[in-house]
């Protein structure tokens, strides 16, 4: 599945995560079936990211094309995260609001 990375000064490098970060409906959760590859889609992230004209019109007709039955109700609020590239992470969903989990992040506890 190809990413969008970038490299930062340090050299670290940084995978693309497409998510929406408000209440109403979520972007990759709420799209069974084809969540993980809505989640890294390269084309998605650079017309967010260089904001054409007319780029979430753009949007909208690339993945009506791309994704069967796409529902695009999380569209007006979609951000581009940018995570550390091989960090495993999930994404928590609440009434659409969607989260990353990173897991080295993540506190656990001990019986």
């Amino acid at each position: 599945m190809e990413k969008v990375e970038k490299t930062k000064r340090s050299g670290q490098v940084m995978v693309a995560i497409l998510i929406t970060p408000s209440y109403g409906a979520g972007w990759s959760s709420w799209n069974s079936g084809q969540g993980e590859k809505l989640l890294f889609d390269p084309t998605v992230v650079n017309l967010l990211t260089q904001q054409p004209p007319n780029y979430m019109e753009r949007i909208r007709q690339y993945c009506t094309e791309e994704y069967p039955n796409i529902y695009l109700g999380g569209l007006e609020d979609l951000e581009v995260v940018w995570i550390p590239k091989g960090e495993s992470f999930i994404i928590e969903e609440y009434d659409g609001f969607e989260s990353i989990r990173i897991q080295s992040q993540i506190e656990w506890l001990t019986a």
